[in-house]
């Protein structure tokens, strides 16, 4: 299957549940009007509140959904876990919209505030959601499939025989997948070096027409995992990778992972010219969103910084960016020492982290970025809290950093970079938050903190963006994996 049929998959299952999505929203909230009032001809009920109510939840869906990866074909295959995700959705949903009536003490001619009307819209909308998406969108989108001749799928499946066959079972809990797949086994010994790994899969597929393919990886290392990746994305093939590694690294794919062996998909096309652009207007567009909304945090910081401890309020050092470039990169000063000690500590500690005798035992669990009596009382707690990295907002409308992408890298860090898969990093600009921002920080060694910005670059799309974007928040308030 080639990579755009793949990817136009997902976005008609997207735009099909979308629709979907608008109706049951529309249907339940009338049918909840009319259990409760018996009819739509009352002063409370104004076309006007029934429409911003609708609105409102219609959003909210929209962005739990894109959190929850609830628009996502593989979505259909664990029917247990979708049935969680939308009562949580509904809840979630509702609770917001409570909280926004309490603040906003909103008309009942702007919004819906009938308490009784709310309840039953919330248990129909769950009813309503829970049989469409189970029960009744796969045969939908089946049928769809046959009238627009989408056509089967062969995919080829590597690894040990016996997980192959427990991945075609998991597979088959889907409809959708029952009917779009035909698999094909392959169960010879793989070679061992990736290289030689990858050419055997392409001749194996070449031979039996496979369109994508299915790869298990046993007890190989994060670096023989990331290589074979790399091959595979150059040449545009849609795949999917298990590894028991993807759970240790707690980043993969949730619907079509197992106890035993997380997963990962690989179906995104490379970005063109146009959609470098369109990204680049968003990344000038939520970065002076974010200016502005974090403006009170900033110059708070920024006074607190320089009240409490001696030297600059901004940190400025050279980092590395697309294509090798250095570039001005800036934070909030969180440490007594000057820039020269600064530098020379830290030169320090990351040779020690590249080569993994970093680690530090704590109540958490294994932490690979040492505490230090050199960060300040207020360091501790914007460290913590990224607070510190707001000033990245200024790289990123200048263009040197965009909103999502890997860590940026410092120049002395480069010599660490000794592979061909830790080099793609440095193929798009560094981002803001990320991957490892999200899902990493300061509990994963350095080649897996690398192999979850390397995961992004051959994997970055723009429902990716912005559901990092919008987990990003969170993390900042929780502190995780912060110090």
């Amino acid at each position: 299957m080639s990579l755009r049929k793949s990817v136009r998959l997902n976005q008609f299952y997207y735009l099909t549940l979308l629709v979907s999505d608008t109706f049951l929203i529309a249907l339940s909230l009338f049918c909840a009007l009319l259990l409760r009032f018996g009819t739509l001809q009352l002063p409370m009920i104004t076309p006007l509140s029934m429409l911003l109510t609708f609105i409102f939840f219609f959003l909210i869906t929209q962005v739990i959904s894109m959190l929850d990866d609830l628009y996502s074909v593989r979505s259909t295959v664990n029917k247990t876990m979708t049935t969680f995700r939308i009562i949580r959705l509904v809840t979630i949903s509702m609770v917001l919209y409570i909280f926004m009536q309490f603040l906003l003490h909103s008309p009942e001619e702007y919004f819906i505030i009938s308490r009784l009307a709310l309840l039953y819209f919330m248990f129909l909308w769950i009813i309503s959601m829970l049989l469409f998406r189970i029960l009744i969108m796969p045969s939908i989108y089946c049928f769809l499939l046959r009238l627009f001749r989408f056509g089967k799928i062969t995919i080829c499946i590597f690894g040990e025989s016996s997980i192959q066959d427990s991945f075609i079972r998991l597979l088959n809990n889907s409809l959708v997948y029952r009917y779009l797949l035909t698999y094909i086994k392959c169960e010879d010994e793989l070679p061992v070096a990736p290289d030689d790994r990858f050419d055997f899969c392409m001749k194996f597929m070449k031979e039996n027409n496979g369109n994508e393919f299915l790869m298990i990886f046993t007890d190989e290392s994060v670096d023989t995992i990331a290589t074979f990746a790399m091959l595979c994305n150059r040449v545009s093939v849609p795949f999917i990778l298990f590894s028991k590694e993807f759970l240790n690294l707690k980043y993969f794919d949730s619907w079509l992972s197992t106890n035993k062996h997380g997963a990962l998909v690989f179906c995104s096309e490379k970005w063109t010219s146009q959609a470098n652009f369109l990204w680049r207007m968003t990344d000038i567009l939520l970065s002076i969103i974010g200016i502005i909304i974090f403006s009170p945090v900033m110059l708070f910081t920024a006074l607190v910084v320089k009240l409490t401890s001696k030297g600059p309020v901004l940190f400025v050092r050279n980092r590395v960016g697309k294509d090798k470039s250095l570039f001005k990169f800036y934070k909030f000063r969180s440490m007594w020492l000057s820039s020269k000690e600064n530098t020379e500590m830290h030169q320090t500690y990351f040779k020690e982290y590249a080569e993994g005798t970093a680690a530090e035992k704590s109540k958490n669990g294994t932490i690979f970025k040492k505490t230090s009596s050199a960060v300040t009382p207020i360091g501790r707690v914007i460290r913590k809290t990224s607070i510190d990295e707001l000033p990245q907002l200024f790289n990123v409308l200048s263009g040197d950093m965009s909103m999502v992408g890997p860590r940026p890298c410092i120049e002395y860090e480069m010599k660490y970079y000794d592979s061909k898969w830790l080099n793609e990093r440095f193929s798009i600009k560094p981002g803001l938050t990320g991957i490892w921002q999200i899902y990493g920080r300061s509990r994963i060694a350095f080649k897996d903190a690398q192999f979850l910005d390397f995961i992004y670059t051959i994997s970055r799309t723009d429902g990716l963006n912005i559901r990092l974007i919008l987990k990003t928040l969170p993390v900042m308030m929780s502190g995780k994996g912060g110090l």
